[in-house]
């Protein structure tokens, strides 16, 4: 699960940004 970690990161940083711009 820890290697899923910087994955997990990215999709929720590209799934965010839009959210809160």
């Amino acid at each position: 699960m820890a290697g899923l970690r910087p994955y997990a990161d990215v999709l929720l940083c590209c799934f965010f940004f839009p959210l809160l711009w």
